[in-house]
This record gives C-alpha cells, structure tokens and sequence, in this order.
C-alpha cells in the first residue's frame, strides 16, 4: 500500500482553517482588498476541497483494508465536502 493519510495533517489543515477564519474576523477591515479576497477563497473553496479529497483517500485506504464501516463514513464526508466545494465556488462566480 501507499502513503497512509495522517490524522495530523486533517488537524492542521483544520487549525490553518480556524486561524484563518480569526484574521477575517479580527482584520479583515483592515487587510488589503486582494489579501481579504484571497483570505476568503482559501477559507470557502480551500479548506472543503482539500478536506474532501483527503477524506476520499481515508476513504479508499479503509476500503482497501477492509473496514467497510469508516470507508462509507469517509465517503460520505468527502461527498459532503465536495458539495460544499461546489457551492462556494458557485457563491465565488456570482461575487
């Protein structure tokens, strides 16, 4: 098998995420125009695309080993995911 997916790397992908969320909150009056776009685009599309696709390879690691249980719960958490992908990018391309 190949490289395993680290929980630790879910968990900071999560902790970047709420990091960011803070300097919107915190600065985000008072960041550059272009820095707050990008900011939000990493936090919207970002964050949920990269997630998904880790929860896929969770996924897939759990199903190739035979845990059939976490892989349809990993499955469905990247489904879940991707839709929200689709949605901020939809959200984006009507800004």
């Amino acid at each position: 098998m190949g490289m395993s997916i680290s929980p630790a790397l879910i968990i900071t992908i999560i902790a970047v995420a709420i990091a960011l969320v803070l300097l919107l909150v915190a600065f985000g009056s008072r960041l550059p125009e272009r820095m707050r776009r990008i900011v939000e685009l990493l936090v919207s599309v970002g964050y949920p695309a990269v997630v998904g696709l880790l929860f896929a390879g969770l996924g897939l690691e759990r199903y190739q080993s035979g845990e059939t249980t976490p892989a349809i719960g990993f499955g469905v958490g990247a489904v879940l995911m991707v839709l929200l992908t689709v949605r901020a990018i939809r959200r984006q391309s009507r800004a």
